[in-house]
């Protein structure tokens, strides 16, 4: 946490560990859908937003992989987008230049 101004505290969400309530909490209400996968490409966390557009529970999304959620036509370039991810992170806009297509499990 820091000070902000007028000395009221913000909350820094890097200090929270992605386990705890209160990210989760944090997450869950944010407008923008929010996956968070491993390097095996699963998903760990998926927020309120994330379900609603998917039209399944946030927790039903946990475990899959993310695969499942893409064209099948965009898969094998999204792999090797998320294995370079992994290399070498950086904080980037998800598909910056490109529309961003997924799947609902309805297809």
């Amino acid at each position: 946490m820091r000070k902000g101004s007028s000395d009221r505290v913000v909350l820094d969400p890097t200090d929270l560990p992605l386990g705890s309530l209160e990210a989760a909490a944090i997450l869950h209400v944010a407008p923008d859908a929010v996956l968070v996968v491993d390097r095996g490409e699963r998903i760990v966390f998926a927020n309120t937003t994330a379900g609603e557009m998917f039209d399944v529970a946030p927790d039903a999304l946990v475990g899959s992989l993310l695969a499942e959620l893409l064209p099948a036509s965009s898969r094998h370039q999204h792999h090797g987008s998320v294995a370079g991810y992994f290399e070498a992170p950086t904080k980037r806009p998800m598909g910056s230049g490109r529309a961003l297509m997924a799947r609902r499990r309805d297809g």
